[in-house]
């Protein structure tokens, strides 16, 4: 998508210019970094009520959908 966005065409050349990557890229890493917690939390619940409770794979799986909701 970024390769797209900077990629030269004739009604706007050069559309991401260096100082706009300067301010992407901490933007996409704090993404990141707020999808690694959020899937870690994620992991951590369910681990948790897999040690709590006798759950099937098919109520893991319902739990699952939940927290990706």
């Amino acid at each position: 998508m970024i390769k797209a966005l900077n990629e030269s065409n004739k009604a706007h050349k050069n559309y991401l210019a260096e100082q706009h990557f300067n301010v992407l890229g901490p933007l996409l890493a704090k993404i990141l970094s707020l999808v690694r917690v959020a899937k870690d939390a994620a992991t951590k619940q369910i681990n948790g009520v897999k040690k709590n409770f006798d759950l099937d794979e098919e109520d893991l799986e319902k739990v699952k959908e939940e927290l990706a909701k």
